[in-house]
């Protein structure tokens, strides 16, 4: 998942919408783990990552509720987007780590594109 929160810096990011956003999160059925990334941009970027056979569709509507549920601890402006790429990546799958790896620096280098499109 995805929020914007213009004009926050990492820090800021981490302490108001990451961690509302990670509590409310966790606890998810199937989750194994997360990875928040926030940027200097104002983007928060969390990975949610579940147990191989779990149903994407119902992954993706299970944190989508938890995200509802948190956004009245967000502060004003910060905006939790739809921008879901839901992946099925195996543990049991050699190329997992390399495919997680290529989607985090995909992500990465779409934040900061966005973010240079928007300076102008």
């Amino acid at each position: 998942m995805r929020a914007e929160y213009p004009g926050a810096n990492p820090k800021v990011i981490a302490e108001t919408v990451a961690t509302p956003l990670e509590e409310a999160i966790n606890g998810v059925e199937t989750m194994m783990y997360m990875k928040s990334v926030a940027g200097s941009d104002g983007v928060l970027v969390t990975t949610v990552t579940f147990r191989p056979g779990t149903d994407p569709d119902q992954a993706q509507v299970q944190v989508q509720n938890r995200v509802a549920q948190a956004e009245a601890r967000l502060p004003g402006g910060c905006t939790p987007s739809g921008d879901h790429h839901p992946e099925a990546v195996s543990d049991a799958d050699p190329g997992g780590a390399s495919v997680f790896a290529k989607r985090e620096v995909r992500l990465a280098v779409y934040a900061q594109l966005r973010h240079a499109e928007s300076e102008g």
